[in-house]
């Protein structure tokens, strides 16, 4: 899996405790075939913990970054084969929500945990489960990002383990921390209307190593037969919810706007922006595009993330990319190809999800 890079930006944590349990009231769920002994597992969850760790100053975790609308837990036996299938939703008042109490033989298993995420209810093997989709708008958006991960038990009789499963998010989040308006001052006062991704890998595989085949707001524009600029007004981004965000801030020559936006996308492993405009689309890397109304015309300010930070980071899942600009000088009135430098400052802090809730699962 990708995620044993351990970007640990996870965002949650799943505790889990495996124990033989000999008490006849336990609730007992014993798969025919299966021999003892069997050790009980029961599993709860909480959503909505915070995990006090070393957190950077660019990364605050917002409420959907660490939701769970809902789980799948599917534990594997050590050949591979499904053991255990368990699914649920935590309680609406935040406190546990039990998942079921079962039975399995002793001995080692995977634990696979999915949040908010494609269902896995047919799935029967690793593979299967780690290349199961999550298109980008379907199940990420202003309430929930999909999260996956796994980790290895071992059930011992008369024991108890514990092990933790670090989810890490699918996408990555680009936060547009500040704007600054440094303008000749003749400019006057310009007006960030909306912020937007273009190139955006429209899908991905739980394990993340999907190719990426299809993308949304290609070239920074519509999905539409005749594609049209994005402006969130009669030409709507794919995946909205995620992708674009109207501003309408106002900014003074001289001053700043703060903590603008967060926007989430798909890994991107492409590096490359276009230099000249074309109808049809070839991969590209992700732009963070701004749009800026300076003297009552619109200019675009496409920032390539990826040139920013250079190779090996390009754009990961489960990393925040802070992003930090300064307009020196007038942008241009095509949104898909970056600006020249010398009309804009840009800084990008590349930091991991250092934040996010637990689930607990007692085994």
């Amino acid at each position: 899996m990708k995620n044993v890079k351990h970007l640990i930006i996870a965002a949650l944590a799943i505790v889990a405790a495996a124990s033989c349990n000999k008490n006849t009231n336990d609730a007992v769920a014993v798969v025919p075939g299966e021999d003892g002994p069997f050790g009980s597992l029961q599993i709860n969850i909480a959503p909505d913990v915070v995990r006090q760790t070393k957190a950077s100053p660019y990364v605050t975790v917002v409420g959907q970054e660490r939701n769970i609308a809902d789980y799948q837990i599917l534990i594997f036996r050590s050949d591979g084969s499904l053991a255990r299938y368990l699914s649920g939703s935590p309680n609406e008042t935040g406190g546990y929500a039990e998942a079921g109490s079962v039975r399995v033989p002793v001995g080692q298993y995977r634990i696979y945990a999915v949040a908010n995420g494609p269902s896995a209810a047919g799935v029967t093997t690793i593979s299967a489960l780690n290349s199961l989709l999550a298109p980008l708008g379907t199940y990420n958006d202003s309430n929930k990002l999909v999260q996956y991960g796994m980790d290895i038990c071992t059930v011992t009789e008369d024991d108890t383990a514990v092990v933790e499963v670090d989810l890490s998010r699918l996408v990555a989040r680009i936060h547009l921390e500040s704007v600054r308006n440094n303008l000749p001052a003749a400019y006057g006062s310009v007006r960030l209307k909306h912020v937007f991704l273009a190139n955006v890998v429209a899908n991905e595989s739980l394990d993340c190593s999907e190719e990426p085949q299809t993308w949304f707001n290609k070239y920074a524009r519509t999905s539409a037969q005749t594609p049209a600029i994005i402006d969130g007004s009669d030409n709507h981004a794919d995946a909205e919810d995620i992708t674009f965000k109207s501003t309408m801030l106002d900014i003074a020559n001289g001053a700043s706007v703060t903590n603008v936006a967060n926007l989430y996308c798909y890994k991107n492993d492409y590096s490359d922006a276009p230099e000249t405009y074309s109808n049809v689309f070839s991969p590209c890397a992700t732009l963070c595009v701004l749009t800026i109304e300076i003297g009552g015309q619109t200019y675009y300010y496409p920032v390539n993330i990826a040139e920013r930070i250079g190779d090996p980071y390009m754009i990961e899942p489960n990393y925040s990319y802070s992003i930090a600009v300064t307009i020196t000088n007038l942008g241009s009135s095509e949104p898909s190809i970056p600006v020249k430098k010398e009309a804009l400052e840009i800084n990008v802090h590349v930091s991991t999800w250092s934040n996010g809730g637990t689930a607990d699962v007692e085994l």
